[in-house]
């Protein structure tokens, strides 16, 4: 038996069907089996990369 991990990915859309396109056409190519279980209007406004520069990681 495979095990299922969840897993949440964030999408930029105008409305749920486009969400939902865009998120099948990210994941075209792979080989993970998935399923779409919930789409859900997030409060989110903008998100951005971080990247941890050589200098300031922690020791």
């Amino acid at each position: 038996m495979e095990k299922r991990t969840a897993s949440y990915m964030l999408v930029q859309a105008s409305d749920f069907s486009q969400a939902l396109a865009r998120l099948l056409d990210g994941m075209k190519g792979t080989l993970a089996d998935y399923e779409v279980a919930s789409i859900a209007e997030t409060a989110l406004i903008e998100v951005y990369q971080y990247t941890l520069d050589e200098e300031t990681k922690p020791e």
